[in-house]
């Protein structure tokens, strides 16, 4: 930790490093200071810039850190260094502990931007201690360690409710987590429910997310296999058509990036990239080759 902690604050003068100064004038300024902004965006040695991000979280004199938050966010996307990226994320765990609520999530939320590999064993026990202790971010935290975690981290899960009270909110969080870490029990339990459901416009627009995070075989196997369903059951993001389209776009939309291989691209907006109709031939075209013998990139969140 001592790269993170010092060379920000000081220069070989005494005089206040000018990335440490950056750092503040944008927290500070909530965001204003576009000059500082780019400063640090563009700084050779970006250690330098986590280390004065990470000086600036532990200040006991600063107690606003929204700003700080979407600064790391931005800087995440600009630098790619895996030591700097673990700095952010050791700050934005910090953040999230410091139990500021609306922050605390939002912490929490740009966490699952990043690498499985960019988060150490401190940032996954400040996780577990959010958890078992705090009620503001719980099932944040709880996705996040099904994301991270391993078999080592299912009783934790599992024996959880004997330790502090769950709303069920929680405990759907909790076993969401479960099947993420291929929990047989769990996973059994939420496929046979998956197959008693109709894959429909409500179920799309309330549980796809959910079943694309758990990174489950069985539970995409299912999602691969209503790519073949021809029935138009979905409503198209068009508000002002009421025309049904087939759900099979909305699952090639979440799937992309997600499944190795996978030959279906979204723009940043999260829309496909070319035709649907196109995009859905090739995508059944591919799972007809690959035989369901396919990989999930478990890399990601």
């Amino acid at each position: 930790m001592s790269f993170v902690v010092f060379f920000a604050c000081l220069s070989l003068s005494g005089q206040v490093n000018p990335v440490s100064k950056w750092v503040n004038d944008y927290c500070v300024t909530k965001g204003a200071d576009q000059a500082a902004y780019k400063g640090l965006q563009e700084h050779a040695n970006t250690k330098e810039v986590a280390a004065a991000v990470w000086t600036y979280v532990n200040d006991s004199t600063k107690t606003e850190f929204e700003y700080t938050v979407y600064l790391i966010k931005g800087l995440a996307k600009k630098h790619s260094e895996k030591d700097t990226r673990s700095s952010y994320v050791r700050s934005l765990t910090n953040i999230a502990l410091k139990q500021q609520k609306s922050v605390t999530l939002l912490a929490l939320n740009v966490l699952k931007g990043f690498a499985k590999s960019e988060f150490d064993t401190k940032v996954k026990d400040d996780l577990l201690l959010i958890i078992a202790e705090r009620s503001n971010g719980r099932s944040e935290a709880i996705e996040l360690i099904g994301y991270i975690g391993s078999e080592n981290d299912r009783d934790f899960l599992k024996g959880l409710g004997k330790y502090t009270t769950l709303s069920k909110k929680e405990k759907y969080h909790v076993l969401l987590a479960l099947v993420r870490l291929n929990e047989p029990l769990s996973v059994e339990e939420f496929v046979v429910d998956l197959k008693n459901r109709k894959i429909n416009d409500e179920l799309v627009n309330s549980l796809l997310p959910d079943l694309v995070y758990t990174h489950n075989k069985q539970v995409y196997d299912l999602l691969i296999k209503e790519l073949f369903n021809d029935t138009p059951s979905c409503y198209s993001a068009n508000n002002d058509s009421e025309e049904k389209i087939l759900c099979s776009y909305r699952i090639l939309e979440q799937l992309s990036g997600e499944i190795i291989g996978f030959p279906v691209q979204v723009e940043k907006s999260g829309e496909l990239v070319g035709d649907y109709t196109d995009a859905l031939v090739r995508a059944r075209n591919w799972v007809l080759e690959v035989n369901s013998e396919y990989i999930i990139d478990n890399t990601n969140y």
